[in-house]
This record gives C-alpha cells, structure tokens and sequence, in this order.
C-alpha cells in the first residue's frame, strides 16, 4: 500500500485522491490508544485522509502551464544547479558562481 502511495506522489495523476481515499477505506479501523501516543495505523490514515482531500491542489500546477511546481524561486534556482553542486566541490573562483547565478537567472546576493 505504501508503495502504491508514493507511486501516486510520483506520478500525481488526476484519479490519484480517489485512489488514496480507496486506500484509506480499506485500512481497520485502529483501537483507541488509552494513552497519548497515536498508533502508527492511524497516523497513516489521517495522512491519507488529508492527501485525498487536498489532492486537487497538489495537481493545481500540472492543470495550469502559469504555476510553478514549486512556490520559492530560491528553490527553483538551486534546483537547476544542484547536480553540480554535488559532483563539483564548490566553485572554483568567483566567476564560476556569477556564471551559475546567470545560468539559472537568480539575483546575486
């Protein structure tokens, strides 16, 4: 199930909160905990419950081509040069990294 789960994550398709609220239907029913502590079945269905229900905002930026996937431009921009980051240890002088700051057309700091 949880497989399935990250696989819809994956993909966000558009029948996707169905799906999980399908999972969600198909999970027992947890005993109440006497103690404080929330069993581990019932935070996966309150996790469920709320992917179903919020799925449509989820998908809100594959429907419309204006919405970026993500919502900080910040994190765009080091998206596009992480891969560099990581098989690159750091810039090597100062216009390596004016270079990558136009490349992925952020402001200098």
């Amino acid at each position: 199930m949880l497989d399935e789960v990250c696989l819809l994550l994956d993909e966000l398709p558009p029948e996707g909160g169905a799906r999980i609220y399908q999972l969600y239907r198909q999970l027992p029913t947890p005993p109440r905990a006497r103690d404080r502590a929330v069993p581990p079945l019932a935070q996966l269905q309150t996790l469920l419950l709320c992917l179903s229900n919020n799925w449509p905002s989820y998908r809100h930026f594959c429907e419309q081509a204006d919405v970026p996937a993500t919502n900080n431009a910040t994190e765009r921009a080091i998206g596009h040069w992480r891969t560099r980051s990581r098989s690159v240890s750091g810039f090597k002088s100062r216009s390596d990294l004016v270079n990558a700051f136009i490349l992925c057309n952020a402001p200098l700091v």
